[in-house]
């Protein structure tokens, strides 16, 4: 009996393993970025906002994640503490305050652009910024396309 029950949680525990592991969010930010988020970082999505669909599927996609372990998500980027130039903007929290305005989201869900450590990547008109908040262990994903 003790057997079936262990069995039981340990196939309950390894389906929940491969469902987070396979989340859609995920997989189209590995398709569109080539962007994987380290599932060893035991991550888990908290917030999720986008624009209004459009017919290109051009617009602004907002997440934010928690996670349990630092060093997975330390050893992701190579992590920049200041902040350059966008493709249209001055600097990295001007382009997520713009965007995150856009789609209108609560401002309890912003990051704290002065404990953030940042990574940018752009590709054409489209850029994504990923903000990294050791102190809250969470991370925020802003994509623009264009």
């Amino acid at each position: 009996m003790k057997k079936d029950i262990r069995l039981i949680i340990f196939l309950c525990s390894f389906l929940i393993l491969v469902w987070k592991s396979n989340s859609y969010y995920s997989n189209v930010l590995e398709k569109n970025w080539g962007i994987v988020i380290p599932e060893f970082s035991s991550y888990e999505e908290i917030y999720e906002k986008e624009g209004e669909p459009s017919f290109f599927g051009d617009g602004v996609r907002y997440h934010v994640f928690s996670y349990r372990r630092d060093s997975y998500i330390e050893s992701w980027f190579r992590w920049e503490e200041k902040e350059y130039k966008t493709r249209h903007f001055l600097n990295y929290s001007d382009a997520v305050k713009k965007w995150l305005e856009e789609i209108e989201v609560e401002e309890e869900f912003y990051p704290d652009f002065e404990k953030c450590l940042y990574y940018y990547e752009k590709d054409g008109m489209d850029e994504i910024i990923i903000l990294w908040d050791e102190s809250k262990k969470k991370f925020y994903v802003v994509e623009s396309f264009m």
